[in-house]
């Protein structure tokens, strides 16, 4: 028994806290997270045109937030994620009709 075995077990029954995790970028193609959805919260510091949400996500590496657009947080608005896993990889920007851009995303829920 050591440290990551108590913490494993403590994750197992939900008793860990959160109390920091690492801002995940999209950048690379094909760059992915997998793992639980811990939480789905309004983004309150954002500089987007709309409103965006952050997801936390418990990994094999430990906890990431990341925002994925207002263009998928609509795609994810009436699924019950929370608590769920979650498979999300970045398939890179695409152009928009109006001359933006937006991250696309491949998305698995179960």
């Amino acid at each position: 028994m050591g440290y990551l075995s108590d913490y494993e077990k403590a994750l197992k029954k939900g008793t860990v806290e959160t109390v920091g995790q690492v801002l995940k970028k999209w950048e690379v193609e094909n760059d992915f997270l997998c793992g639980r959805v811990l939480e789905v919260a309004d983004f309150d510091r954002s500089t987007y045109d709309s409103e965006v949400k952050v997801y936390t996500i418990q990994t094999d590496d430990g906890v990431f937030s990341t925002i994925l657009g207002s263009a998928t947080d609509n795609k994810l608005a009436n699924k019950e994620i929370v608590g769920r896993m979650i498979h999300i990889i970045y398939r890179g920007k695409v152009q928009l009709k109006n001359g933006n851009r937006m991250n696309d995303f491949e998305i698995g829920v179960w």
